[in-house]
């Protein structure tokens, strides 16, 4: 809200406190909702300031947009697995996926985590009931996202990061089970959203050509086929 109403020149001025604020939010491990609302914060932040003068702000707001990306594409990638030990070949994990999104506050509810008085080990949790959300979060901001924040001159560092954020959306788009139609959905509208940008090209165009190439292509449902056209 303070984003919203603040006057974009005005902005720039609170960039140190915002990127505090992020970088705080980034360390505390929240839930996946707040780890979503740090992410369209720094949005906001993008889509309105002006582009930052200062060499070092504008690589501390790249790197920063990174980690929120990562950290985003990480919570997208909770409902694959490993198919081998070896290699890190990705599958789709089997079973329904959750296309309900309920509102923060609800989620923060049913989700908060007893009391801890002493941990030996701590578990990576699993966020898998979020994947789908990731995903769709993921398609509505990384392309612009990443177009706004690298300059004309520096767009060929963006290929590959999303290369890595693409190795969490490309095995959702290989499978066409009736099961994972929320993912394909979703990561097919990244993949759409990407290739509004030429200078992504590298990052998406052979595995693209290979999807488009499988004999199952087809099996999807209508708004997919929209998005792929």
């Amino acid at each position: 809200a303070y984003i919203q109403k603040t006057p974009s020149g005005q902005l720039v001025d609170s960039w140190p406190a915002l990127l505090g604020l992020l970088k705080e939010g980034l360390q505390l491990g929240l839930l996946p909702q707040g780890q979503f609302l740090l992410l369209a914060i720094l949005n906001e932040f993008v889509q309105k300031c002006p582009m930052l003068e200062e060499r070092k702000n504008q690589k501390d707001l790249q790197e920063i947009t990174q980690k929120l990306l990562e950290a985003c594409s990480n919570i997208a990638g909770s409902s694959l697995e490993q198919t081998t030990w070896l290699r890190r070949n990705l599958a789709v994990k089997p079973g329904p996926q959750s296309e309900v999104i309920n509102s923060i506050e609800e989620d923060v509810e049913d989700h908060l985590p007893p009391p801890v008085v002493e941990s030996v080990a701590k578990e990576t949790p699993n966020y898998s009931q979020y994947s789908v959300q990731a995903l769709i979060i993921l398609a509505d901001l990384v392309a612009p996202m990443l177009d706004v924040v690298y300059a004309s001159d520096e767009k060929d560092k963006v290929g590959p990061f999303l290369v890595a954020i693409m190795h969490n959306v490309f095995p959702y788009l290989r499978n066409h089970s009736p099961h994972n139609l929320p993912s394909f959905r979703a990561s097919s509208e990244i993949l759409a959203s990407l290739s509004e940008y030429q200078y992504t090209r590298k990052s998406w165009k052979k595995e693209a050509l290979d999807l488009l190439l499988d004999p199952s292509f087809f099996q999807m449902d209508q708004q997919c086929i929209g998005n792929w056209r």
